[in-house]
C-alpha cells in the first residue's frame, strides 16, 4: 500500500478537520477536492503527504477536475492552494500526530475497523466514485462485494406523514427480507428510522451509512439504541468521519454519495423539495442507479407538501409504463420507477436475483 495505517489516519484527520471560509456548498467542494486528491495520489502512487503540489497539479494536466464547470478557475486555485498549504504544514504539526494517535486508540477501544482506500475490504463501488472517502470506518460486519450488490437504500425526509411512511417502510422491509436483500439507510430521523426498525422487526438485514464518528454520539441522539441494535443483529455502521468527530451539516451531506455508491438502488418513501433525500437521488441518477419512488397519486398524501419531492421525481420518468409491469426495457431506459401497488418492486428484485420467470418481456 502507498499509505501506512498511520498515514491514512493523518489524511483522514486533515480531511475531516480542515475547512475553508465560505458557504456550505463551497466547503463541500473543498472537501470533495481533498478526497479527490487522496484518490489521485493512490492512482499515481505518489504520497500526498510528501509531494502535495505534484498531486494537486495533476488536476491541471491529465485529469479533468470534476467540479470545474461549476466554479471559476480562481476559486479552484484558491482551494488547491489551501489544500497544498494544509498538507505541507502537516509535516511538522505535533498536534496532528497526537490526534492521529488518539483516533487509532479509539478505533481499538470501540471495535472500529479501519478501511484504507487500498484495502481489499474497502467497498469497490465506493472506491469508484469521483471523490471516494480517504478512509472508511466500520462498526459491525460489513457485507462483502457480492452481498452489497443486493442492497437498496430506503430513504426519505425527516418528518414524513405519521401513518403512510411507517406503512411503506414495513412493506419495503418485508419485501427486501423475503428476497434476501439488504436495506442500507442512513439512520436519520423519519423515513430512515422507520425503514431500519421495520427491517429489524421482520428479521431482515440492515446497515447504515452515518455522518458521525463511530466513537462519539449517535446522530440523531434518539437513535442510539437503534444503532446498537443494528450492529448487535449482524448489521453495520459505516462512516468516513474520524471516530471522535460529531456529525455536522457538511458530513451529513457528504455521506449521501457513499450511501448511493454502495447500494444498487434507492427506494424513496416520502420527500419534500428541500430534503437531503434529493441529494442522494442526484448522486444515484448520475451513477445510473435504479430509483423507486412511492407514487402518492390517489393516496391521502397526493398534492401535499410532504410528497412534493416524490411528484417532482416522478415527473422526470422517461417511461410512463413503468407501473404496469416490469420489463427489461423499463429497467434499461428508466432509472426512476413509480411504485403504487408494489408489484413492480418485487418483480425487479426477482429479476436482479435471476428469477427470469417473473419478467414480463
Amino acid at each position: 500500500m502507498l499509505y501506512s495505517l498511520r498515514d491514512s489516519m493523518r489524511l483522514s484527520v486533515l480531511y475531516c478537520t480542515s475547512e475553508i471560509e465560505g458557504s456550505w456548498t463551497e466547503k463541500i467542494l473543498y472537501k470533495s477536492l481533498f478526497a479527490k486528491a487522496v484518490d489521485t495520489s493512490v492512482r499515481m502512487q505518489i504520497s500526498l503527504l510528501e509531494n502535495p503540489a505534484t498531486v494537486i497539479d495533476y488536476f491541471d494536466t491529465l485529469e479533468k477536475l470534476f467540479t470545474a464547470k461549476k466554479y471559476n478557475e480562481e476559486q479552484i486555485k484558491q482551494y488547491k492552494d489551501k489544500l497544498v498549504q494544509v498538507l505541507t504544514d502537516a509535516k511538522t504539526d505535533e498536534d496532528l500526530e497526537q490526534r492521529v494517535e488518539s483516533e487509532i486508540i479509539l478505533c481499538g477501544e470501540h471495535d472500529i475497523q479501519i478501511l484504507q482506500l487500498e484495502d481489499p475490504n474497502y467497498p469497490m463501488k465506493a472506491r469508484q466514485i469521483e471523490s471516494p472517502a480517504p478512509t472508511l470506518f466500520c462498526k459491525g460486519i460489513l457485507p462483502n462485494f457480492k452481498d452489497l450488490e443486493q442492497s437498496v437504500a430506503v430513504i426519505g425526509m425527516h418528518k414524513p406523514d405519521a401513518d403512510m411512511a411507517p406503512q411503506m417502510a414495513q412493506y419495503v422491509a418485508l419485501v427486501l427480507k423475503d428476497k434476501g436483500w439488504w436495506n442500507i439507510s442512513g439512520l436519520s430521523a423519519g423515513c430512515d428510522t422507520h425503514a431500519h426498525i421495520a427491517s429489524l422487526e421482520h428479521g431482515g438485514k440492515t446497515g447504515a451509512v452515518v455522518p458521525y464518528g463511530l466513537a462519539t454520539s449517535v446522530h440523531p441522539l434518539e437513535n442510539t439504541l437503534l444503532a446498537d441494535a443494528i450492529v448487535d443483529r449482524g448489521g453495520f455502521l459505516l462512516s468516513e468521519t474520524i471516530p471522535s468527530m460529531e456529525a455536522n451539516h457538511i458530513s451529513i451531506v457528504l455521506r449521501n454519495r457513499i450511501q448511493s455508491a454502495i447500494t444498487t438502488a434507492l427506494f424513496v418513501l416520502e420527500t419534500d423539495l428541500i430534503s437531503n433525500t434529493l441529494i442522494t437521488v442526484d448522486h444515484s441518477l448520475k451513477n445510473k442507479k435504479t430509483i423507486f419512488v412511492f407514487d402518492p397519486a390517489g393516496s391521502p398524501l397526493e398534492k401535499t407538501t410532504t410528497v412534493s419531492g416524490n411528484e417532482l421525481l416522478l415527473s422526470l420518468k422517461s417511461n410512463e409504463g413503468a407501473n404496469s409491469a416490469f420489463s427489461y426495457d423499463t429497467y434499461r431506459d428508466s432509472h426512476i420507477i413509480g411504485v403504487t401497488d408494489g408489484e413492480v418492486f418485487q418483480n425487479w428484485l426477482d429479476y436482479m436475483n435471476g428469477d427470469s420467470d417473473s419478467m414480463l418481456c
